[in-house]
C-alpha cells in the first residue's frame, strides 16, 4: 500500500492524476500542513482522495513538529514492508527528507507543488544558499533539493517534463480537469461569464504597493475573480472562491463560449495552454 503525502489543493489534484496513471488500488493518506483536527474542508479534489484512501492520517509539521515526525517515520517503515512507495511534492521539507535519508530503501516518488517546479521561475533554484539547520546541512550538505533530485525514482508533473526542475525524472501525466469540478461551482460556469482574472496568492508574492494595486484594478476590470486557495480572504467585489480547481471551471467555461482568463505568473499558462476557446494572458510580463 502506498503513502501519499497532501497539503495543498494541487497536491491532491496531483495525486488522483497518479493513481490513475498507475492503477494505484489502495494506498495510505497523510495530510500534512494542516491541523491535526481539521475535518474535511469545502475542497472537491481533497474530499475525492480522502473518500478513495485506504487509510487517513492527519497531522501539521507546523504546528506539532515531534509528533508529525514520529507518525511519518512510523508509516514510512511500515512501507518497507508493503510497497516502499512514498508520494510526495515536498522537495525540499527537512523533516520528510530525512525520512527517505535514514530508510535508504523506500521509493522516493515526487510530484508537482506548481510553480515551484518549474525550472525557470522556481524560487527553489537558490535553496542551496538557505541558512538552514547545522544537522540539515550535514545531512545534505549539497542542499535538499539536490538530494531530493538524486534520490527521486520518478518524478509526476502536470506540464511537459522539459519545464521541470526534475526534468530528467518527470513523467507527465494527464488531468481530466472538469471531472473535478463541483456542482456549485459547475452551477456557477454557467453563467454569462466573458472575462477570469486567476488570482494570485498575493502574500507569497512580495509585490511593491503600486505593483499590487495595478494587480487588483485589472482583476476588477473582469467579469469574475477566481481567488487563489491560498489566499481566501481577498476582498474584491467581483471575487468568488471554488472548491475545485480553477483549470476545471475554465474548461467548463470554455465549452460554452470564448474565454480571456489574466493571470499573474500563474501554472495555469502550462495547464490550460492546449485548450481552444481560452485566450491566456499573464500581466506579470506587461510593461
Amino acid at each position: 500500500m502506498a503513502l501519499f503525502l497532501v497539503g495543498t489543493r494541487f497536491q491532491a489534484t496531483m495525486s488522483l492524476a497518479i493513481i490513475q496513471y498507475e492503477n494505484i488500488e489502495s494506498f495510505h493518506l497523510m495530510l500534512v500542513g494542516r491541523p491535526a483536527d481539521q475535518v474535511r474542508c469545502q475542497d472537491n479534489a481533497l474530499d475525492e482522495l480522502i473518500g478513495l484512501a485506504t487509510a487517513t492520517t492527519r497531522v501539521s509539521f507546523r504546528e506539532e513538529p515531534a509528533r508529525a515526525a514520529r507518525a511519518l517515520l512510523v508509516l514510512a517503515m511500515y512501507e518497507l514492508f508493503a510497497d516502499r512507495k512514498v508520494f510526495t511534492a515536498a522537495i525540499t521539507n527537512p523533516a520528510i527528507m530525512y525520512v527517505f535519508r535514514v530508510l535508504p530503501f523506500l521509493e522516493c516518488c515526487t510530484f508537482d507543488e506548481g510553480q515551484y517546479n518549474i525550472r525557470n521561475t522556481s524560487p527553489l533554484a537558490n535553496e542551496r544558499k538557505a541558512n538552514r539547520h547545522w544537522l540539515t546541512r550535514l545531512l545534505f550538505w549539497r542542499g535538499i533539493l539536490d538530494y531530493s533530485r538524486n534520490r527521486t525514482v520518478r518524478h509526476y508533473s502536470a506540464f511537459e517534463p522539459s519545464l521541470n526542475l526534475f526534468a530528467e525524472r518527470a513523467v507527465q501525466v494527464q488531468i481530466n480537469w472538469e471531472t473535478l469540478l463541483s456542482k456549485d461551482d459547475l452551477a456557477l460556469s454557467s453563467r454569462s461569464i466573458k472575462s477570469v482574472f486567476a488570482l494570485p496568492c498575493i502574500p507569497d508574492l512580495n509585490l511593491s504597493l503600486p505593483e499590487k494595486d495595478r494587480l487588483l484594478s485589472v482583476a476588477r476590470t473582469c467579469d469574475i475573480a477566481i481567488r487563489h486557495p491560498r489566499d481566501p480572504s481577498l476582498e474584491l467585489a467581483n471575487a468568488v472562491s471554488l472548491s475545485s480547481p480553477a483549470e476545471g471551471f475554465l474548461a467548463s467555461l470554455a465549452r460554452l463560449r470564448p474565454v480571456l482568463v489574466l493571470h499573474y505568473g500563474s501554472t495555469i499558462a502550462y495547464t490550460l495552454s492546449g485548450f481552444s476557446n481560452i485566450e491566456l494572458v499573464d500581466i506579470s510580463v506587461e510593461k
